[in-house]
């Protein structure tokens, strides 16, 4: 089992010594349940215990995403030991550019 009680204490310091628009951490989700797909890979055994979501953008990317109207996901690196990441962009169609 991963542990994730570092960045669970890393939300809580955050949520008490920074101003909410300054937040990174913005929300942590364990989901003791998930489906599983044929075409998923076959994961550790220590997934078996569920699936842990952090979703870290600053307040500037929460509302490029509530605003983007396309998306564009990247999974292809790995920065976090133990971890499944992917980023997400939105592509800004009047410009032509793309933001992380």
């Amino acid at each position: 089992m991963v542990n994730s009680s570092g960045v669970i204490r890393l939300k809580e310091i955050q949520d008490k010594s920074l101003p909410a628009d300054a937040h990174y951490i913005r929300r942590i989700i364990f989901m003791a349940e998930c489906s599983v797909h044929e075409e998923d890979e076959p994961g550790p055994e220590e997934d078996a215990d569920g699936v842990r979501i952090v979703i870290c953008m600053n307040r500037e990317g929460s509302q490029r995403l509530l605003q983007a109207q396309y998306l564009q996901s990247d999974m292809a690196f790995k920065r976090v030991v133990c971890f499944h990441e992917f980023e997400l962009a939105t592509i800004d169609r009047i410009s032509n550019t793309s933001k992380r």
